[in-house]
């Protein structure tokens, strides 16, 4: 796709095998059985993408395992049903039911949330509590921006809760908004593909070029965070850069 004279297209496909791995939450330990959930095949990802966890999970055996999971889509009418998702340990795209979810963690923190509800807040809401998608989308750019190196460090936390309460500053939002998201944002673990798909509804949207400009300012806050950038970060970061003046030019008269 090339549009603003970048090509958004091979970006994917540079990018699209980049990885964020979220940790694995305190006193918890993964281990996985030899019947699997059901192989997932690709689909289109929802407003819930990115969003990641540890999970226990039965089989239709009754076979227990335990994983980190970031999700593509949740799926359900009138409740969150079955979700798709990738999963690190098997490193392979699964299908999950809801049900057989026996437990749900955060991997950051370890905090023990209820499945069934929180599957269908985030059905309803998305990866982020707020109804700005935008919002929800600088994060996920963000959040990939910090991780995709394999080290997510607390600085790296800092500049992204700043660049949240200066989004609510400069395109509205309550404080309420600033904390539920800086909240949220902890538990996305983004891929390639996620930061692509966000940088391209960023592109479409009225306000895409100020909100380009805007990340690419935070967007090296976020980078440069830790104060460690290897050569590779560096590459894929100026690739970033340059799609960023792309939506960012495309607004100025």
């Amino acid at each position: 796709m090339q549009a603003f004279g970048f090509d958004f297209g091979k970006m994917l496909r540079t990018t699209r095998s980049r990885r964020v791995t979220p940790p694995i939450p305190p006193k918890q330990i993964v281990s996985i059985v030899d019947e699997e959930p059901e192989l997932a095949t690709p689909v289109e990802r929802n407003d819930a993408s990115a969003w990641s966890a540890f999970i226990a999970y039965a089989n239709a055996k009754g076979e227990a395992s335990q994983r980190r999971i970031t999700l593509h889509r949740i799926e359900g009418t009138g409740a969150a049903t079955h979700l798709y998702a990738y999963c690190h340990e098997r490193q392979q795209d699964r299908s999950f039911r809801v049900d057989r979810i026996q437990q749900l963690a955060c991997c950051e923190t370890g905090e023990v949330l209820d499945p069934a509800l929180h599957f269908e807040m985030l059905r309803t809401t998305g990866a982020a509590r707020c109804k700005d998608k935008l919002l929800t989308d600088v994060v996920r750019v963000g959040s990939f921006l910090a991780r995709c190196d394999g080290d997510y460090h607390p600085l790296e936390r800092e500049a992204i809760n700043t660049m949240i309460e200066r989004y609510c500053l400069n395109f509205g939002g309550s404080d309420r908004l600033c904390r539920d998201t800086g909240e949220d944002a902890k538990r996305l673990a983004p891929d390639g593909i996620d930061m692509v798909k966000a940088l391209g509804r960023i592109a479409k949207a009225p306000q895409g070029s100020q909100i380009a400009r805007f990340m690419l300012h935070h967007g090296a806050e976020v980078i440069e965070a830790d104060g460690r950038i290897n050569t590779e970060e560096f590459e894929w970061a100026v690739e970033m850069s340059n799609a960023l003046k792309a939506i960012a030019d495309s607004g100025r008269a």
